[in-house]
Parts: structure tokens; sequence; C-alpha cells
């Protein structure tokens, strides 16, 4: 019992003992929040403290240099421009010195007082510039309008060479406005008339579809126009026409179309024209053609081929041009490389547009080639005649003889298809002139373009005495 008397007094220790270490803590943890505080209201005070210092010293500063007596005008000078850029600066880029020495403009327009139905004018240029001083604002209106122009007043002028001013108008009273040129010298001449012929052209031609085309000369209303200008003017025009503007017809069309004088180098004449303009009925056709398409092999095939078939997917083709291209046009030829054809084979071969041909109906054709091994026929007593004998020369055969043997290769097929009758042989008489054994080229030709063609003599020339008749 003793013993258990004895223990309860030592707990009640240690807890006294842990109470008083927590109070030590929380003092010592108050104490260092206590100094950490005054620090801080320290360190606040000393930098307002340095603020004011510093706010009295610009505020003395300023007051000595505003109500210094040596400064005050300098101080004012400075004071007025921070103001007027403060009030007048607008966010330009050319800045307030810039607008405050003025503006220049260009291309203003000059109108001519005159009484233009009698005289012709020369020396007045058709826009000047001008340099334009005066208030920032008056200037701003300025750009923001467009109907200031510059006046040259001729009233009261005659025939001759004057030195005329030229005057701002409908500028603002507050502005000065310096003319770049002020003054021109004009030339004034009396008008007079003249009766010219009409003739045409047409214009845009490039923005018509390229397969139709104009049928001849239009009809127009009238082809006869007064033209009044100076004598000088007068005696300059070349020709006078009616421009027809021809974009994107497709058919008849009737339009108005400008009447225009030119001189010599086509330039075009400032003179009055009456009337201004004419009626103009034009005929728009799509002149074509449907010819055949003619493919031509161009060498001969390797390893004893020869060309047995040429099939097409397309075996004419429509051709629109001017009917004289069309009158000088009977085939459209498709060269195709022989040399390179070894099997039987299948290409698109593009069709090369001819020289004046506007447009072709098919572009691309599809060409199928059979081929087959070559075989060699003669064909004995082809007579050899003549062809392009403009003047009627008379030949002379001499030794010669008027029939020759010729060797045609191909495959079998198209060999035994020629007769004597397929195939001719020419003397070429162009270019030839009278005189004794000239040679003359030899030309032989056939009906099939699959099978190739030689004299057996291995002739290339015969030799022919030309006369006249």
């Amino acid at each position: 019992m003793a013993d258990n008397k004895v223990m309860k007094p030592k707990k009640e220790n240690r807890k006294s003992k842990d109470l008083n270490k927590d109070s030590d803590y929380k003092l010592e943890l108050a104490n260092s929040i206590k100094k950490n505080s005054k620090q801080v209201i320290n360190t606040y005070a000393q930098i307002e403290n340095s603020i004011v210092y510093l706010i009295r010293w610009l505020s003395g500063f300023i007051d000595r240099f505003l109500f210094n007596k040596k400064l005050s005008k300098f101080s004012t000078l400075i004071l007025a421009i921070v103001f007027y850029i403060a009030i007048n600066a607008d966010g330009s880029s050319t800045g307030i010195l810039a607008s405050s020495a003025g503006t220049k403009l260009d291309a203003i327009p000059v109108q001519v007082i005159v009484n233009s139905e009698v005289y012709e004018i020369d020396g007045i240029p058709s826009s000047v510039s001008a340099a334009v001083i005066g208030d920032v604002s008056d200037i701003q209106l300025l750009k923001s309008q467009s109907s200031y122009k510059v006046t040259a007043d001729l009233s009261g002028l005659t025939e001759g060479t004057h030195q005329v001013s030229l005057t701002p108008t409908d500028f603002s009273n507050r502005l000065t406005v310096n003319l770049n040129p002020s003054t021109v010298m004009v030339t004034i001449k009396k008008k007079t008339t003249q009766k010219f012929k009409i003739s045409h052209e047409y214009i845009n031609t490039n923005r018509m579809e390229n397969i139709y085309a104009l049928d001849g000369a239009p009809s127009l209303e009238s082809t006869e126009v007064v033209v009044r200008a100076s004598q000088d003017t007068i005696d300059n025009i070349a020709y006078v026409k009616a421009l027809i503007d021809v974009s994107g017809v497709t058919q008849d069309f009737v339009t108005t179309a400008q009447i225009v004088a030119y001189d010599q180098s086509g330039q075009k004449l400032n003179v009055d024209i009456v009337p201004e303009t004419v009626q103009a009925s034009v005929q728009v056709t799509t002149p074509q053609k449907e010819v055949p398409i003619n493919v031509i092999p161009i060498g001969e095939l390797p390893d004893g081929l020869s060309i047995d078939s040429i099939t097409l997917d397309h075996s004419t083709v429509t051709v629109y041009a001017s009917q004289t291209i069309l009158n000088e046009l009977d085939e459209i030829r498709v060269e195709v490389d022989a040399t390179k054809i070894d099997k039987n084979s299948s290409w698109t071969y593009a069709i090369n547009v001819p020289s004046g041909v506007n447009s072709l109906s098919v572009t691309k054709i599809n060409i199928d080639v059979k081929v087959g091994e070559t075989v060699t026929r003669t064909i004995d007593n082809i007579p050899v005649s003549y062809r392009n004998n403009v003047n009627g020369y008379r030949l002379d055969w001499g030794t010669n003889s008027m029939y020759q043997s010729v060797v045609i290769k191909g495959t079998q097929n198209n060999v035994d298809m020629l007769t004597a009758e397929d195939i001719k042989i020419f003397l070429e008489l162009e270019g030839i002139e009278p005189g004794m054994n000239q040679d003359i080229p030899l030309t032989v030709e056939g009906s099939s373009k699959m099978v190739t063609y030689s004299l057996a003599s291995g002739m290339e020339t015969m030799s022919i005495t030309v006369v006249k008749s």
C-alpha cells in the first residue's frame, strides 16, 4: 500500500514539467513574432519616408524651375509645346511638324472654261500638283474632300498663243495654295468640220472562243461621220474607225460601236465626232470541215517486221479554222515512230494542231497496231509519168524506159492486195528549167501506207531533156 502512494506524485510531476515546457515555447514564439512585426513596420516607415522625401524634392525642383526668373521663358515654351502636341496630335505618321508646314496634292484636275464647240485648245495639262499651307485642321479637312480643282479661264481669248494663269478653285480661303505649274502657254485654234468615211475594227477578239469566226465585214448603220477639230488636226487624221467589241460572242449580234479617229501612227486623236457611235450588225459563223486522220509510220520496223494493220478509235476529226485554211486542208497527219514497234501494241497519241487551225474536235486518239513478218514482192511494167509541169515543158525521154519495176515490202496480206494500178511513179518537174539531160528526181507512191516502195533498178533520178513547147 505504501508503494502505491509514492508512485502517484511522480506522475503528477511529469505532467507539470510538460506543461511548463509548452508554456515556454509559446512565450518564445510570441516574442519572435513581436520582434519581426517591429522590423516590418520599421521597413515600411523607411520606404514611406523615402517616397515623401523624393516627392518633396521633385516638387521643390519644379517650383524652382517654373518660378525661376531666368528659366521662366524656357519653361513656358516647353509647356506650350507639350500642350500643343497634346491638343493637336492626331496619331498620323507625318507628325506635327510636317502637318504645320503643309501638304502636297497631286493630280488635281484642271477645268477649262472655253467654248469647246468653237475652239480647240492645246497646252492645258489634264492635272497639276499643289503645295498647300495652313492650319492642321483645315488641311485634314481638305484631305477628306475631293471637290477642289484648278481652273483655266480662257473666256475672252481668241485664236493664237496665250500665257494663262491657273486658279485654285473650291479651296478654303484660310489655306495658301501654290500650284505647279501656276501658268501655262495655251494655243487656241478655231475648229472646222470635215466628213470622213468609217472603216471598222474588231476589238477583244482574244475573248472569243476559237471555234467561232467573224463572217466578213459588219453592216454599219452609217458609213460616214462629221469630224470637228482644228484644220491642223483634221489634216493629221489617217482613218476613222468603228470599234466593235466581240467579247464572248457566239452568234450573230447587233451592237453600238464607238467611233474613233487615229493619226498615221495609230494614236487616238482628241476630236469631236458626230455621231459618236454607230450601230453595227455582225455575222458570227463556225467554219468547219471533217477530214480523215492519216497515221504515217516513220522509219522501218526492227527484226524483219512490218505493220499489218492500224486501227483508230477516231478515223476523222472536225477542224475549226478560217475558210481559207479549210480549203487547203485534206487530212490530219499523225506520225508514228515505226522503229520502236516490235510487237502488237496500243498507244494514245496527241494530235498536233496544224498552223492556222483554231481547234479540233478530237485532240487525242487511241492507236492499235498489229505487226507481221515482212515479205517482198516485185511489180513490173508500172508507167512513169510526171507532175508539177506548170510551164508546160515537153520531155525528151531519150533511151529511158517509160516503164519501171517497183519492189514492195510488207506483210503478206498487204502485199497481196496491191496491183500495178495502185502504184505511181512520178518525175518531179517543180523548179525544173529547159535543158539537155537533166537529172530529174523520181518518186514512187502507193495506195497502202503499210507497205514500203522502191524502184527495182535503184534509180533515184532519170536523165531527161526538157524542151520548151
